[in-house]
């Protein structure tokens, strides 16, 4: 059927491959068929338009990819290079493979890769050959990485995926409540009294760990009555749940009686929104769930810019990258603020 056109703007205006991974994130390489080119991610906005955000330049790699479940990172192949990446786009592990060149057009590169879940990575050569590699540990730099090759067609290109892209996550955060906070961690708030260190925030949430669930809501009040703010999102983006093994009870059934949702633990979100009353505001969180009644829940991070990218709300963005709670929280819920 028809699909729909994405304008693609930022770093990067020609993708080569478009590479999914679990929490609805997307990378992408963008090279010649040599390989050799920027590695990066790509952001859907709204209206049918998506940015690229390069993380890499000049990476031999960067033609063919995928994401490989086995070793939880992406796999991408170009030049004569295979390259492991992180979930946050670092290099993980670089390996360099001889390849014999074909002997009518020399081609001497890798183009595209497949994985299967359990270890195994086939790559397609232009020059024919096709490459089985066999890494156990998931490490293809540890040593016990075995490839070997045979010759199959000199018209050799794409092979198709052996496995479907990563599932959605699923799952859902409900909640909120008053977080006394850091008077620094508000912008232009006029403290009640002189000698006030700190504000009282509440905030609500109804989140979806797929992005595409919804309904999705956000709503952030903080500041008195001479300097109230509030942010209102109005566009989930990307998402991350967590389960980090600390105890937990399942949340509430949703609103269409599905049953309790999955016990996570730290919900990562970002999106777009109102700050008070303005459109195109950002905000970036970090929640904790401690289980119910929910009074040790926790906001581990968040900051929140306006439509200019002014920081109007910054709570321990030192955090924003926290995925694992188990052992402390930050700022808890109601109205205790101890660390």
């Amino acid at each position: 059927g028809a699909g729909t056109m994405i304008t693609i703007s930022g770093d990067d205006d020609v993708i080569t491959q478009l590479i999914a991974v679990p929490g609805g994130d997307f990378f992408y390489t963008s090279s010649r068929f040599t390989g050799t080119g920027s590695y990066g991610e790509l952001t859907f906005g709204g209206g049918n338009t998506a940015t690229t955000s390069r993380i890499h330049t000049d990476l031999p790699a960067a033609h063919g990819g995928e994401y490989d479940p086995f070793s939880n990172k992406v796999i991408i192949v170009g030049s004569d290079h295979i390259t492991q990446l992180n979930l946050n786009g670092s290099i993980f592990c670089d390996l360099v493979v001889a390849i014999p060149p074909d002997p009518i057009f020399g081609f001497d590169h890798f183009d595209q890769n497949i994985v299967d879940g359990q270890g195994h990575l086939i790559i397609a050569n232009n020059g024919g050959h096709l490459f089985f590699v066999d890494y156990p540990s998931g490490d293809l730099c540890d040593g016990t990485t075995k490839i070997t090759s045979s010759f199959l067609d000199i018209s050799l290109d794409d092979i198709a995926p052996l496995i479907p892209p990563p599932p959605m996550q699923e799952g859902f955060f409900v909640g909120g409540g008053k977080v006394i906070v850091p008077l620094s961690a508000g912008i232009d708030l006029i403290p009640k009294k002189p000698n006030d260190e700190t504000f009282i925030l509440t905030h609500g949430f109804e989140l979806h760990c797929d992005a595409t669930q919804g309904p999705n809501n956000l709503e952030v009040n903080w500041g008195g009555k001479k300097d109230a703010h509030r942010f209102h999102l109005e566009e989930l983006e990307r998402t991350d749940c967590n389960d980090d093994g600390s105890i937990n009870e399942p949340p509430p059934s949703d609103k269409n009686d599905k049953g309790p949702g999955p016990t996570t633990d730290v919900y990562y979100g970002t999106g777009f929104g109102r700050f008070n009353g303005e459109c195109g505001a950002f905000a970036e969180w970090v929640f904790d769930d401690n289980g119910e009644p929910g009074k040790v829940d926790h906001i581990v991070a968040m900051e929140i810019t306006d439509v200019n990218g002014n920081i109007v709300l910054s709570i321990n963005p030192g955090e924003l990258s926290t995925r694992d709670t188990s052992s402390a929280g930050t700022w808890k819920n109601p109205g205790d603020h101890s660390a």
